[in-house]
């Protein structure tokens, strides 16, 4: 038989033991450790990705492998696609001409140029 709610009661926790990660083995506090520094990510403003750059011109990768064949290379929607995800890197010459056809996408919609190219 189960016991219902009625008939069992759950003891509540009196415990008030905590882990102070400063406590000093033989019992007091230690002062020489030095406060953790916060996790949290700092407010501001986030640096766009190339895909951040890449959904904001509203264009397909069929364009984008179009804009760059007609400045004579040949890169796969996949690659396109691998790179804007982060999946795998284009030659520094490869990732120029997938900023310059996204910036170029931008300024057809009268929107300011602002994929960024790499340092490399």
């Amino acid at each position: 038989m189960i016991p219902s709610a009625e008939t069992v009661a759950i003891a509540p926790t009196t415990s008030t033991a905590r882990t102070d990660l400063r406590a000093d083995p033989g019992g007091g506090v230690r002062d020489d450790l030095a406060p953790l520094p916060s996790v949290d990510p700092e407010p501001g403003p986030r640096t766009p990705t190339l895909l951040d750059e890449f959904v904001a011109c509203r264009t397909t990768l069929d364009d984008l492998q179009q804009r760059i064949a007609a400045r004579g290379e040949q890169l796969t929607i996949t690659d396109i696609a691998h790179h804007l995800t982060g999946r795998m890197q284009l030659s520094p010459a490869l990732h120029r001409l997938l900023v310059d056809a996204i910036n170029e996408r931008h300024t057809e919609l009268a929107a300011p140029a602002t994929a960024q190219y790499r340092r490399d």
